[in-house]
C-alpha cells in the first residue's frame, strides 16, 4: 500500500514538472514570434507607378516593387509611405498607406551648383568641389569639378560665427534693437547663408555641417522674432528674400538630414534643436512640403529622411 501511494506521488510530480516545462517551452516560443512579429514590420517610401480598382504599386526608393491593397483615388507619380506590419502583410498588400506629396508637387526638375571647400592651414590650399545636379522624381544626374587655389585663410572659428548669430538672436528677444537694426541683421545673416557674404572674414561654406545648421537654426529664430514685433517687415526688402522662410528651412533639412547621415551624436543635437525650431517656429507638414520646392536634394530619399525627422521617427 505504501509503495503505491509513493508511486502515484511520483507519477503526480512527473507530470507536473512535465506540464511546467510545457508552459515555459511555450511561453518561450510565444515570445519569439512576438519579437519576430515586432522585427519583422517594414516601412516603405515610394513612387505609385499603377493603379487597378482596389490595388497600388509603389515603387520604392530603393527600386523595388510594393503591392498595396487601396480603393483611394491616388494618381500616379503620388510619393506615398507604407506601412507593414510584417512581410506576410507586405505580400498580401495588407499596409497603412500615407500621401507624403501629390503628383504634382513631385514633378519638379530644379538644377542648381553647390560648393565644397577645404581649407589646409600649413600652405592656405583651398580644394574646392563644385557640383552641378539636375533631378526629376526619377532620375539625378550629376557632375563635380574639383579645382584648387591659394588664398589666406581666416582663423575665426565655427562657434564664434554661431555666437555671432546666437547674439543677434539674443538682441532681437529682448528689444535691444529696432527694426531697421533687426532688418539688416537679418540681410547679413541670410546674404551669409546663400549668397557668398562673409562674418569677421569667414564664408558661411567653410563651416563645419553642424555649425552651417546651428546658424540656419538662429536665423530662423530671428525671422519669428522680428515677425512676431512686425509682422510682413519683409515686404519692403529685395525681392531676392522672397520665400526665404522656405528656403532656410530647406537648407536646414537638408543639413539636418545630411548630419544625421554621418554623426549619431552631432544627430541627436540636431534633431533636439529641430524639436525647438519645429515649436517656436510653427513648423507644419505642409510647411516642410512646401519648403522641399527649394531643397537641394530632392531624390525621394531625401524627403522620406524629412518626414522621419518631422515626425519624430528617426
Amino acid at each position: 500500500m505504501k509503495d503505491k501511494k509513493i508511486i502515484i506521488l511520483i507519477s503526480i510530480i512527473f507530470i507536473t514538472v512535465l506540464l511546467l516545462s510545457l508552459t515555459v517551452f511555450l511561453l518561450i516560443n510565444d515570445k519569439k514570434g512576438e519579437t519576430v512579429k515586432k522585427d519583422d514590420s517594414l516601412q516603405v517610401y515610394g513612387v505609385v507607378v499603377e493603379k487597378g480598382n482596389n490595388y497600388l504599386l509603389v515603387n520604392s526608393v530603393d527600386d523595388k516593387k510594393y503591392y498595396v491593397l487601396n480603393s483611394e483615388i491616388i494618381d500616379l507619380g503620388t510619393f506615398v509611405s507604407i506601412s507593414y506590419a510584417s512581410k506576410k502583410d507586405a505580400e498580401k498588400g495588407n499596409g497603412f498607406l500615407e500621401i507624403l506629396l501629390n503628383e504634382e508637387e513631385t514633378n519638379i526638375v530644379d538644377d542648381f551648383t553647390d560648393q565644397d571647400s577645404t581649407y589646409l592651414d600649413e600652405d592656405e590650399k583651398v580644394t574646392t568641389t563644385t557640383t552641378s545636379k539636375t533631378t526629376t522624381p526619377m532620375t539625378t544626374s550629376t557632375i563635380s569639378t574639383i579645382t584648387t587655389t591659394y588664398r589666406y585663410t581666416n582663423k575665426v572659428s565655427d562657434d564664434e560665427i554661431v555666437s555671432y548669430a546666437s547674439n543677434y538672436y539674443s538682441d532681437v528677444k529682448s528689444n535691444k534693437i529696432n527694426l531697421d537694426g533687426a532688418k539688416e541683421k537679418f540681410i547679413l545673416l541670410v546674404d551669409f547663408i546663400f549668397y557668398d557674404g562673409e562674418i569677421k572674414g569667414k564664408k558661411f561654406k567653410e563651416l563645419t555641417s553642424s555649425a552651417k545648421a546651428k546658424v540656419i537654426y538662429y536665423t530662423l529664430l530671428i525671422d519669428a522674432g522680428i515677425d512676431s514685433k512686425w509682422p510682413n517687415y519683409k515686404d519692403n526688402i529685395n525681392t531676392k528674400y522672397n520665400d526665404i522662410k522656405s528656403k532656410l528651412i530647406a537648407k536646414y533639412m537638408d543639413l539636418t538630414t545630411s548630419i544625421c547621415e554621418s554623426s549619431k551624436d552631432n544627430c541627436a543635437q540636431a534633431k533636439s534643436d529641430f524639436k525647438l525650431l519645429k515649436e517656436s517656429v510653427s513648423l507644419t507638414w505642409n510647411t516642410l512640403k512646401n519648403a522641399f520646392l527649394y531643397a537641394f536634394d530632392k531624390g525621394k530619399n531625401s524627403l522620406a529622411e524629412w518626414y522621419q525627422i518631422f515626425s519624430g521617427r528617426a
